[in-house]
């Protein structure tokens, strides 16, 4: 059994993870991922932390029961992407974000 946002599936549910490669300016421990559904608020500011490895700077969250979230990194030191008053960037795939580019792979390996 699986419990995802306080819903219990008897199997792993769909999800959509975002990674997200940590700028070095950026506040390692409190790093977050809020998100949306158009018009649908889904969590409160600043959103929930996301996992990571120190060593490696990739931060991932997975998000599941949502088809088209729309995602902000943020952190504790008042940064964020896409920028103050930008709408989230609209996820519908896995994706990974690095150096201000979206891509559906890890850059990493290619």
């Amino acid at each position: 059994m699986w419990v995802v946002n306080e819903t219990a599936y008897n199997s792993k549910p769909n999800g959509i993870t975002v990674h997200f490669y940590r700028p070095s300016d950026w506040e390692y421990w409190d790093t977050r991922v809020y998100f949306y559904e158009d018009n649908n608020i889904l969590m409160q500011w600043p959103g929930t932390l996301m996992n990571g490895n120190r060593e490696d700077k990739w931060l991932t969250y997975t998000i599941y029961g949502i088809n088209n979230p729309k995602v902000i990194f943020n952190d504790s030191k008042n940064k964020q992407i896409p920028g103050v008053l930008q709408p989230g960037n609209l996820v519908t795939q896995d994706v990974w974000f690095k150096d201000n580019k979206w891509t559906t792979y890890n850059p990493i390996n290619q």
